[in-house]
């Protein structure tokens, strides 16, 4: 995506601003260490399910990602910008600059966490995933799953 492309995207913000602070960030449960492996064994049709499941949420995930890095990589130019000039920073404008794109991530995140939430509501196939994936015994779809959310954390 273009720089321009970009800044047209920001041109369609939603005029109600979203507060970064009151974002809910995806809580899960914590579960002591010797039951989670016992808890996310999965059985046949459970397994076939997760595993759909998780490519349904990578699904959802890899385009949030795609999204998100054009608009990492301005705020990035516009935060190495301000640090390099100290003297003549104009903390308004960075901030002005700054604002727009942070809800607009904000609102993709927020966009893809609700489709995630709405696939996987007790947030179990993602727990899985990444347990899974840390002990090198999840499925193709579940280390993908992993990986992407690693990415988006």
């Amino acid at each position: 995506m273009s720089t321009k492309a970009a800044q047209q995207d920001l041109q369609n913000v939603p005029p109600e601003s979203i507060n970064p602070e009151k974002v809910a960030a995806p809580q899960y449960e914590k579960i002591p260490a010797g039951a989670a492996k016992e808890d996310i064994k999965l059985e046949g049709d459970a397994r076939e399910d997760a595993a759909k499941i998780a490519k349904k949420m990578s699904g959802i995930v890899d385009p949030a990602i795609d999204r998100l890095k054009p608009i990492l990589q301005m705020i990035t130019e516009h935060v190495d910008k301000a640090n390099t000039k100290k003297e003549d920073l104009d903390e308004e404008k960075l901030v002005d600059q700054l604002k727009p794109l942070i809800e607009q991530a904000t609102g993709i995140l927020q966009e893809a966490h609700g489709a995630i939430k709405a696939l996987d509501p007790d947030g179990k196939v993602a727990r899985s995933a990444q347990y899974k994936a840390s002990d090198s015994e999840a499925s193709p779809e579940e280390q993908y799953l992993a990986r992407g959310l690693a990415e988006c954390s």
